[in-house]
């Protein structure tokens, strides 16, 4: 690849942290009521994290189809070049994984660890 595609699937892989991390730090207050009335940590981090994983499954799921069709039209256009080859597409879908994973792990282990009462004036 190119350093102009590598920056591109740099930026498209990082364009979507911010979605994973919203669904953290949007339920802080809710992890503090969690953690108030005595839920462990571990539970409240996997009920979190599971969000986060539905919603990286829904967006592979939406992805691989619309990957697919696209790729056959512009199939026409590349010339000795296959579009849809594997070590790309499972290395795409890898690094999209880790970064949505890290994207959600993290706020919720800081929201975790936080005093419960604090989470609940956190706005």
């Amino acid at each position: 690849m190119s350093l102009v595609q590598d920056m591109s699937f740099a930026l498209r892989t990082f364009a979507k942290a911010p979605l994973f991390v919203a669904v953290a730090v949007l339920r802080t207050r809710e992890i503090g009521i969690r953690m108030a009335i005595g839920a462990a940590k571990t539970d409240v981090l996997w009920r979190v994290m599971r969000e986060v994983l539905i919603l990286l499954g829904i967006g592979m799921a939406i992805a691989f189809p619309a990957a697919w069709i696209l790729t056959q039209s512009v199939r026409s256009q590349l010339y000795g070049i296959d579009p849809v080859d594997p070590m790309s597409i499972a290395t795409a879908s890898l690094a999209i994984g880790c970064v949505a994973l890290f994207a959600g792990y993290l706020p919720t282990r800081r929201a975790t660890r936080i005093d419960p009462m604090c989470a609940l004036r956190y706005k």
